[in-house]
């Protein structure tokens, strides 16, 4: 997984882009579901939080096996 190095400071409290079986403690989704523009992913072209996008990524990382210090 991806340390938070790559989210330049809009990471909130979070260490990892991805962290398997937790979509709480991934950056990722983070981003994906905040409104401020400085954390918010994509940072441009978007003007909503796509609902079905968060579910499935939600899904998705709930699936994954593995760990972050693997």
């Amino acid at each position: 997984m991806h340390s938070a190095a790559a989210a330049s400071g809009a990471a909130g409290s979070l260490l990892y882009s991805i962290v398997p079986g937790s979509s709480e403690q991934s950056i990722m989704l983070y981003r994906m579901r905040s409104e401020k523009p400085d954390e918010m992913m994509p940072e441009l072209g978007r003007s909503l939080i796509h609902d079905e996008g968060i579910d499935l990524i939600t899904r998705w990382l709930a699936n994954m096996t593995g760990s972050c210090l693997e």
